[in-house]
């Protein structure tokens, strides 16, 4: 038994990382595991939302990505709008408010049009101030419902520059988090794929939602999304109150509204915004046995 234990003991050294530190430093460890855990508790860590994710959100028509950002978002905003957390900056306890900017028609929550990324950028520079005056923390929750049309609209295009670029990056300095969605990850425009940090496949199988989880990274370089192995595969039974939560036609009448405007952009510049393909497997550190195998 005790050369079970021993072996074990070796594995884990030389599997993980973690146990090693934490074998270098175990009083240090165990100190601040019951430190952290006390403040967490006496701060209400869990009431507090961890902003920052950039997703993009895959699936044709009717393979549930939409849905699978409207189930997260709403599951998010009644969760954590309206309790109070703890500012590490000022201090003391706030109010933290759920802000959602989406050009989904929620029926679920309360949110604010998307009609500009502009609107990002605004948020980002002002929710600081708005804040402080109000003893709140603002988390501001962006939806682009099909990004890979929506950004062929002029409208939307032009919003793409040095500001709100550097917006997404500092995202969770700004407390803000993305999330949009495409039917295919390469079909949206390369400054957005360029920050993104997850692609988020969805399948959908009667009630049930699949959801593979990619680097975004990996998929820009995969020249088929087959190669890579999931990061992360989870998933969730579609209730009538997802499927009630929004209105699946609004988004596809604005795009509507805006080819009869002449709003989009000419297939050239579509194909400029979107970059050049260059596919790189090797690039791929987290591979399928399928690309194992051709790369043998």
């Amino acid at each position: 038994m005790g050369f079970l234990i021993l072996l074990g003991v070796l594995v884990l050294l030389w599997l993980s990382v973690i146990f090693r530190i934490i074998c270098v430093h175990p009083v240090s460890t165990i100190m601040y595991a019951v430190k952290d855990f006390y403040f967490w508790i006496r701060h209400k860590g869990y009431n507090f939302y961890e902003a920052g994710l950039l997703n993009c959100y895959c699936a044709h028509f009717g393979g549930g990505k939409t849905l699978s950002i409207v189930h997260y978002v709403t599951m998010i905003f009644n969760w954590y709008n309206n309790k109070m957390v703890w500012d590490r900056g000022r201090k003391k306890f706030v109010r933290q408010k759920i802000h959602v900017i989406s050009n989904v028609d929620f029926k679920s929550i309360p949110y604010e049009p998307l009609a500009s990324l502009s609107q990002v950028v605004c948020c980002a520079y002002k929710n600081k101030d708005i804040d402080i005056k109000n003893n709140t923390r603002t988390v501001v929750i962006v939806v682009l419902d099909e990004a890979s049309s929506q950004l062929n609209s002029r409208n939307f295009k032009t919003n793409i520059d040095a500001s709100f670029l550097n917006t997404l990056i500092t995202s969770r300095h700004y407390h803000i988090s993305f999330m949009y969605s495409s039917q295919k990850f390469k079909l949206t425009d390369a400054l957005m794929r360029s920050v993104t940090q997850k692609c988020i496949n969805c399948e959908k199988i009667w009630r049930f939602l699949i959801q593979n989880e990619y680097d975004a990274d990996e998929v820009e370089y995969a020249s088929n999304p087959t190669l890579i192995k999931p990061r992360k595969r989870t998933g969730f039974l579609i209730r009538d109150k997802d499927y009630n939560a929004y209105d699946t036609l609004a988004v596809v009448d604005k795009l509507k509204k805006s080819v009869e405007t002449g709003d989009m952009m000419s297939e050239q510049e579509i194909l400029q915004m979107r970059g050049e393909m260059n596919p790189d497997n090797d690039q791929i550190t987290h591979r399928s046995r399928r690309l194992k195998k051709l790369l043998k």
